[in-house]
C-alpha cells in the first residue's frame, strides 16, 4: 500500500515543475486515488446491501478518476484540474438528487477547498466556490421533488448518513493534515534555505572584506596624505563595502600628484576596475617618468587598453579622473581631466576648468588629453571630485543634488578648515539624502594651499 501510494503521488512530477505547482499536483493525484477508494468502498457496500441503481455510476466515476490519473502522467495539468473536479462534483450531485435524505451534500464541503488548492488563480477558485453553493442549492430544490431511485430502509439510510458524513470528515481532516504536514516542510526547507543563503552570504561578505583590505592598500594611508597636502580633506564614502572610486597620490621631486577616480560601476566590479587604473597610474608617474597631468592620462589610457585588449570579450569599462600636480615651491597646478573638472576656489570666486571629454578607456577617435596651467596663490583652494555627490537623490521631492548646488556649498564655506569643510559637505550630503539610499560611490578632496 505505501508503494503505490509513493507511485500515486509521484504521478507527473518532473524537475520542470516549480515547487508550488508540484504540491498542487502530489495532493491532486492524492486526492483522486483518496476518491478512487471511498467510491470502490461505496461500491461494495452497494454490492452487500443489495442496493444496484448507483453501480453503474461508480464505476464510470472510478474509471474517469484513473484517467484523470493518466492526464497528470500526460502532464496535461489544467485539463487535469478541471476534470477532476468537475467529475466528483457531478458524481456528488447526482447522489444528492437520487439517493435521498442521505446527506450526500456533506462531500461539497471538501470539494469546495480543491480549487482553491490545486489552482493558483484565486479568481478560478472563487467561481468553482460560488458554483458550488449555487449547485448545492440548485440539487437541494430538485431534490424535494425527485423519487428516490431506491427506497432505503431506515437502517440502511442511517448506514448511508454515517457512511457519508464519516467520509466528508475524513476528507476534510486528510485536507487538514496535509497542508499542517507541507506546511511544516515548507518551513524545514525554507530554514534550510535561509541557512544556506546565510552561509554563502557570509563567505560573500568576508571574501568582499578581504577584498576592501586589498582595496584600501592601494590607497595612500593617511600620514602620506598629511605629509604631503597638510592642509587638506578627503570624503570618500563608497556606496559598498569596496568602491569603483579611488583616490591616488604620488610625490615627485617638488610635485605632489594626487587624484579623484572614478571608475566605471561600482562595488566588486567597480574595485576590480580600481585596481588596474590605480596600477596604470603608478606605472606612468613611477616607470615612464612622466609629470605633465594629460600625458600621464594619455599613458594610463593606453596601459588600461592594453590590459583590458587581453581578453577575448570587449571590455568597455574605464575611468574619469581629474587630476592634479601641485608644485609646492611655486603654487603652480598643472592639471587634466577625463570627463570630471577641476574646480578651485580664488579671490572669493569658485572657478572651474572643464575636463577633455573622453575617459580613460576605449572611446570614439581619442585624442591626446590637455594639461592646463594654473598659478594658485596663499589660502586658494582645490577641488577635485566624482558625479557621485551631484547625482545623488534627496531632498524634498527626490531630486539629484546637482553640481550647482554643490558649487553654492563650496563657495560658501571656502573660507573654513578643511576640516569644517568635510564635516559640512558630509552632513548637508545625509539631510539631503535623508532615508534615500546612497546611488554611487562618492568622493571629494580638498586642498588649500
Amino acid at each position: 500500500m505505501k508503494t503505490l501510494w509513493s507511485f500515486v503521488s509521484n504521478l507527473g512530477q518532473s524537475t520542470n515543475l516549480a515547487y508550488e505547482e508540484s504540491r498542487r499536483i502530489k495532493l491532486l493525484s492524492r486526492l483522486n486515488f483518496i476518491t478512487f477508494i471511498v467510491l470502490l468502498f461505496y461500491f461494495i457496500i452497494n454490492l452487500v446491501v443489495g442496493i444496484h441503481s448507483f453501480l453503474a455510476l461508480l464505476i464510470i466515476t472510478m474509471f474517469f478518476l484513473c484517467l484523470n490519473l493518466f492526464l497528470l502522467c500526460m502532464h496535461r495539468f489544467t485539463l487535469a484540474k478541471h476534470f477532476s473536479i468537475t467529475v466528483i462534483a457531478f458524481c456528488i450531485g447526482f447522489f444528492v438528487v437520487f439517493n435521498g435524505d442521505s446527506f450526500s451534500e456533506a462531500f461539497f464541503i471538501p470539494l469546495t477547498a480543491m480549487p482553491l488548492i490545486v489552482f493558483r488563480n484565486k479568481r478560478v477558485a472563487i467561481v468553482y466556490l460560488a458554483v458550488f453553493v449555487a449547485l448545492v442549492i440548485v440539487l437541494k430544490t430538485i431534490q424535494s421533488s425527485v423519487i428516490p431511485l431506491t427506497a432505503l430502509s431506515g437502517e440502511v439510510l442511517f448506514l448511508f448518513k454515517t457512511m457519508n458524513v464519516t467520509c466528508a470528515a475524513f476528507t476534510t481532516y486528510f485536507l487538514t493534515f496535509y497542508f499542517r504536514t507541507a506546511n511544516e516542510e515548507y518551513e524545514a526547507t525554507l530554514t534550510k534555505m535561509n541557512e544556506l543563503i546565510s552561509e554563502k552570504n557570509k563567505e560573500i561578505t568576508d571574501s568582499i572584506q578581504y577584498a576592501k583590505h586589498i582595496q584600501t592598500g592601494i590607497l595612500p594611508s593617511a600620514s602620506i596624505i598629511n605629509a604631503c597636502l597638510p592642509q587638506s580633506f578627503i570624503l570618500y564614502k563608497p556606496k559598498d563595502i569596496v568602491a569603483g572610486d579611488f583616490y591616488w597620490l604620488e610625490k615627485k621631486n617638488e610635485y605632489v600628484i594626487f587624484a579623484a577616480c572614478d571608475c566605471t560601476g561600482h562595488g566588486v566590479p567597480g574595485a576590480m576596475v580600481s585596481v588596474v587604473c590605480s596600477n596604470a597610474l603608478n606605472r606612468a608617474v613611477k616607470e615612464f617618468g612622466l609629470l605633465q597631468p594629460g600625458e600621464i592620462l594619455s599613458k594610463v589610457r593606453e596601459l588600461v587598453l592594453e590590459t583590458f585588449e587581453k581578453s577575448e570579450n570587449e571590455i568597455k569599462d574605464g575611468m574619469d579622473i581629474s587630476l592634479c600636480a601641485w608644485n609646492k615651491n611655486t603654487n603652480e597646478l598643472l592639471w587634466a581631466g577625463a570627463n570630471n573638472p577641476l574646480w578651485y576656489l580664488q579671490d572669493k570666486q569658485l572657478k572651474s576648468i572643464a575636463a577633455d571629454k573622453q575617459p580613460i578607456g576605449k572611446s570614439d577617435n581619442g585624442k591626446p588629453f590637455t594639461t592646463h596651467k594654473v598659478q594658485l596663490h596663499t589660502g586658494d583652494c582645490i577641488y577635485i571630485f566624482t558625479d557621485g555627490y551631484a547625482d545623488q537623490f534627496g531632498g524634498g521631492k527626490g531630486k539629484k543634488f546637482k553640481s550647482k548646488q554643490l558649487q553654492d556649498l563650496i563657495l560658501l564655506n571656502g573660507n573654513k578648515t578643511p576640516e569644517e569643510q568635510k564635516n559640512i559637505l558630509e552632513k548637508s550630503l545625509n539631510e539631503w539624502k535623508g532615508r534615500l539610499e546612497q546611488i554611487d560611490d562618492i568622493l571629494i578632496i580638498g586642498v588649500r594651499v
